[in-house]
């Protein structure tokens, strides 16, 4: 059995809003998973991603205060 993790976009953020609460200046991109678990029988998929409606209106689907602090890329 393998377990694969597949990088599939990130949320770009100011570090300090992540680690301090209040902005730095400096910028980190927080990886969005998936993952599939190779069984030997099949493959199946453990979509933990994040939703392409994020990609065109990110305010819309989680919020406005989460569009003004992340950027889906």
């Amino acid at each position: 059995m393998r377990l694969l993790a597949l990088r599939c976009g990130d949320l770009r953020t100011d570090a300090g809003v992540l680690f301090e609460g209040r902005p730095s200046g400096t910028t980190a991109d927080v990886p969005i998973m998936t993952h599939a678990i190779d069984t030997g029988d099949g493959v199946l998929l453990w979509d933990t991603g994040i939703n392409e409606r994020c990609l065109s209106d990110l305010g819309a689907y989680l919020g406005p205060m989460m569009a003004q602090a992340f950027e889906a890329v």
